[in-house]
């Protein structure tokens, strides 16, 4: 029986119950769109970490993976990548060593997940990459808590996004960027992605 991209959301969503840890304010995303990058991560966790899942199958390839990893790197807390067993040795050899890896294996009708190793934080978060996540609205709103002159409420999101980066560290940075999602998924578990607002 191969292990399909249906079969690993379905066992991954199930076991992301687990990342919960008591946060009613958590929430996972499907189909992520990570900022001014092409690049989507398959399912975004968000509660005390911005923390990604990618899926490999069986039948998919690792041929877009160093463009996932280049964008997945300067974005996200974790990365944890849940991959078919075929990939599992070229896998360990390319993704850094912070990232996750869980094997996923056929059994029996459905599919069990493997812990090969455990994620840890990412050592170098871009600042200017991770602020791209605000929509604009939740950007203007965070220049204003900020209180940053208000002529540049006026300005395109890339100038706000740029000032916030400069007056925000990226520990700071990183909480807002979390409360901004979470709100904007409020009071929802797995949701499907939307289309970036202005």
């Amino acid at each position: 029986m191969s292990v399909r991209d249906p079969d690993v959301r379905k066992i991954l969503c199930r076991e992301l119950e687990n990342e919960r840890n008591g946060d009613p304010s958590c929430v996972v995303v499907e189909e992520f769109g990570l900022c001014q990058h092409s690049a989507r991560v398959d399912v975004l966790v968000v509660n005390g970490t911005l923390h990604g899942y990618e899926i490999k199958s069986e039948v998919d390839n690792l041929d877009r993976l160093p463009d996932q990893q280049s964008v997945y790197n300067k974005i996200l807390d974790r990365v944890t990548v849940v991959a078919a067993d075929a990939h599992l040795r070229q896998l360990l050899a390319l993704v850094p060593p912070w990232w996750g890896v869980w094997r996923v294996d056929a059994k029996g009708g459905g599919a069990e997940i493997e812990k090969v190793r455990l994620e840890a934080q990412n050592p170098s978060i871009d600042p200017h990459s991770l602020v791209q996540l605000l929509w604009r609205d939740e950007a203007i709103a965070l220049a204003r808590e900020c209180a940053l002159d208000s002529r540049l409420l006026r300005k395109p999101r890339s100038i706000i996004w740029d000032e916030l980066a400069k007056v925000l560290s990226v520990d700071d940075l990183r909480l807002r960027v979390r409360d901004a999602i979470k709100k904007r998924f409020a009071s929802r578990w797995i949701v499907r992605s939307q289309s970036r607002g202005g």
